[in-house]
């Protein structure tokens, strides 16, 4: 009897980008993403791809024009996950910075400039609490695919239930350390976390795990 399809065989059988998307589920989503377009995608050759986590210290981050709120309202995320691609330096000229969200509707693609705008207007508030402004990171796309693994179990209640509908194909557990004996006996299911901390950047445990910014660095690297 055959098991559920792969994410990998969805990445690359979905008509389009936004068919990949499974609300709540948005670090799978990004993962897909990454795959398809390094995988099926001439465009490969002319961006350099990020999976860019979305937080803060709190892991309370209000985030506008999600499709998870009304149009003018917003959406408190623990984290988000997209995709961000840059152009290479290789002298093609006018392309910019885009991210790639299949959640928001600030567009898609979008530049990086409008996107940070239209997600996070309250960031330029002289009066916004630190504490709600968004840090962000960064991580090569060729390490995200080949480190990133997770069971899902953030997603399942204290009653058992699903918080939200799961995906119909097969876990991400391709991850390197998913795949060592040594990691399953200690009971590692995931390494979501570790890339959702904001606190860690460049120390133990955050080898491929990429750079953390603030709105502004993000900016400065990548604009």
């Amino acid at each position: 009897m055959e098991g559920p399809p792969t994410a990998e065989a969805t990445a690359l059988a979905s008509a389009n980008d936004q068919e990949l998307r499974v609300a709540c589920f948005c670090e799978e989503n990004c993962w897909r993403l990454l795959y398809r377009h390094l995988n099926s995608s001439s465009s490969a050759s002319r961006w350099e791809y990020f999976a860019v986590f979305i937080s803060n210290e709190s892991r309370a981050c209000p985030m506008f024009r999600q499709r998870a709120s009304e149009a003018t309202d917003y959406v408190c995320w623990d984290y988000h996950v997209v995709v961000l691609r840059r152009p290479r330096d290789d002298g093609i000229g006018t392309e910019r910075t885009e991210i790639l969200d299949v959640d928001t509707r600030v567009g898609y693609p979008t530049s990086l400039e409008s996107y940070l705008a239209g997600s996070f207007p309250h960031a330029s508030s002289p009066d916004v609490n630190a504490s709600c402004l968004p840090s962000f990171r960064a991580v090569p796309a060729r390490d995200y695919l080949a480190l990133f693994y997770s069971n899902r179990g953030h997603m399942v209640g204290g009653d058992g239930g699903w918080l939200a509908e799961p995906p119909e194909y097969a876990c991400i557990m391709t991850g390197a350390a998913a795949k060592e004996e040594r990691y399953h006996k200690r009971g590692n299911v995931s390494n979501l976390d570790s890339y959702i901390d904001m606190t860690s950047n460049g120390g133990e445990g955050t080898h491929g795990k990429g750079k953390v910014y603030t709105l502004e660095g993000l900016r400065k690297e990548f604009i």
